[in-house]
């Protein structure tokens, strides 16, 4: 048997919570993107837009698929995203 220590923030951070006093971790009902992958988004849209090369090198339709994955956990923010790479392709899919 293994044993692994793993710290409250981490657990958060890959969407787990643990109850105090308690070993089990618990997945939180809501699917969460990271804030660092989300603005990681925004600026490489951003640089695209402006014709700087991409951060990370990402090719656009990387960018759509970030972006429909975020739009699967943040409708609100994952929508305006896929609405700005519409609009950078020069196609309007509402």
């Amino acid at each position: 048997m293994y044993s692994i220590s793993i710290s409250d923030k981490q657990l958060y951070d890959e969407g787990f919570f643990s109850l105090a006093g308690s070993v089990k971790a618990y997945k939180s009902k809501d699917p969460r993107v990271p804030k660092e992958r989300r603005r990681m988004l925004r600026a490489a849209l951003s640089n695209a837009q402006r014709g700087v090369s991409v951060e990370g090198g990402f090719a656009l339709e990387q960018l759509i698929g970030h972006s429909a994955f975020v739009y699967s956990a943040h409708p609100e923010l994952g929508r305006d995203l896929l609405d700005a790479i519409s609009s950078l392709l020069g196609t309007s899919e509402s």
